[in-house]
């Protein structure tokens, strides 16, 4: 632990409060300086796990703390930690006059085709904000059905072939690994025979709040987003910028498997790569697997166990464990 993190010799639950509140409070007077305050959250991240055999309980009275500190923990990374982890930006210029275009035999290519209808969908999310125009500072959390909604609804009127597909959580409809909440949305587009991959609210999982590998194994708090896990492989990296920046890419098996392998390991949470005995950031299904998870009968649930995915629902049987 760093040495500005004191860690009490007694147990009593308003003590331990009290030393994490403090902590934050100074995490907050770092926030000009992202790497300290990135050091900072690591080492709480790491001091939350730590503690968490005398702190956390399921009486509902003592709950009552741990709760306390998951949610200043949680505010710290909405309200702190709001800025992107990847230079990856959107290619888009809101002030461009731009009239879509219906007529498909008017465009040159499938890219140019997807140009705009990308570009028609990002003008309407932007414009939805107000006052706001640029769209790099945006966080599109939960705009994601905004978004499929409106691309499908140009893709249709020019007369392509459209799918708009939900990837629920951990891919199974009856889970309820999050509460209930968790789903999203994204488009499946033929051109020339050709599918493509069009998302254009991806960037909402590359914020830094949620991409820092040692929130796994934290009780009550889910695992990372997909950002940090796609930029750890070359394959990962390459259809995550075309994305970010273009909007689309095409869904050939490598890169819809790289897509949807993100979302599986979002949906693991520490108690996976602990009984696992390593943390080993890989996603084994194959692309045939995965159109069974998102058209067929089967689902990651099935595979991995509902308390492996989602919020972690109880603690560590070691607080160390190295992610």
């Amino acid at each position: 632990m760093a040495d500005s993190i004191y860690r009490p010799k007694f147990v009593h639950l308003e003590h331990y409060y009290g030393q994490f509140f403090d902590e934050i409070q100074s995490l907050y007077k770092m926030r000009n300086d992202r790497e300290a305050a990135l050091a900072k959250l690591t080492n709480l991240y790491r001091y939350l796990k730590e503690i968490t055999p005398d702190v956390y309980s399921e009486d509902a009275e003592e709950y009552k703390t741990y709760a306390a500190m998951i949610n200043l923990i949680l505010d710290a990374e909405e309200r702190i930690f709001n800025n992107q982890i990847t230079e990856y930006q959107p290619l888009f210029t809101y002030d461009r006059k731009h009239i879509l275009d219906y007529e498909l035999d008017h465009y040159s290519s499938p890219s140019h085709i997807l140009d705009e209808l990308v570009y028609a969908t990002r003008k309407k999310l932007v414009s939805s904000w107000g006052r706001i125009k640029d769209l790099k500072v945006l966080n599109l959390t939960n705009r994601c059905k905004l978004a499929s909604k409106l691309t499908a609804k140009n893709a249709q009127t020019m007369g392509l072939k459209i799918q708009t597909i939900v990837i629920h959580p951990a891919y199974s409809e009856k889970s309820y690994i999050y509460h209930g909440s968790g789903y999203h949305y994204f488009n499946l587009i033929t051109i020339e025979g050709k599918d493509y991959i069009v998302d254009c609210s991806y960037s909402q999982f590359f914020y830094l709040g949620r991409n820092n590998i040692e929130r796994l194994g934290i009780v009550d708090l889910s695992g990372c987003f997909p950002g940090v896990y796609m930029l750890m492989s070359e394959l990962g990296r390459k259809v995550s910028k075309e994305i970010l920046e273009k909007g689309y890419i095409e869904a050939t098996e490598e890169n819809l498997k790289a897509y949807l392998d993100g979302f599986t390991l979002m949906y693991r949470n520490g108690l996976y790569y602990e009984r696992l005995g390593e943390a080993r950031y890989v996603a084994d299904y194959t692309i045939d697997q995965y159109m069974n998870f998102l058209f067929g009968d089967d689902d990651q649930v099935q595979h991995e166990g509902e308390e492996c995915l989602g919020y972690q629902r109880t603690p560590l049987e070691n607080p160390h464990f190295k992610f």
